[in-house]
């Protein structure tokens, strides 16, 4: 389970890495944790 979410979350950072930059990916990974 853990290692699921863990896989979300990467993909997550690679692709908002890649349109924005890891200070906006960041700022995304944190608004996606905080709304579950």
């Amino acid at each position: 389970m853990r290692n699921q979410q863990k896989k979300r979350v990467h993909h997550q950072q690679v692709v908002c890495q890649a349109q924005n930059g890891i200070a906006s990916c960041l700022q995304i990974v944190v608004n996606n944790s905080a709304a579950r």
